[in-house]
């Protein structure tokens, strides 16, 4: 899931960690620990990326599926 964070925010939306963070309410350095694996992201932080971003649960969680709904 941690690529798929990083390909999202990164190739996809071309927005900075720190952006990407302020719209789902966590730091930078949150995003900065997903993206590089040392953290994981909490069900709530999985929804608010789905919710604010369009993006398809599914693929964010498991691959499977388009990036967004």
């Amino acid at each position: 899931m941690n690529e798929r964070v990083k390909h999202l925010r990164k190739d996809v939306l071309k927005i900075s960690q720190l952006e990407f963070g302020k719209r789902i309410s966590v730091s930078d350095t949150t995003i900065s620990k997903v993206e590089n694996g040392t953290s994981v992201l909490t069900e709530r932080n999985i929804k608010m990326i789905c919710k604010e971003f369009n993006v398809n649960y599914a693929w964010l969680v498991n691959g499977e599926g388009d990036i967004f709904n």
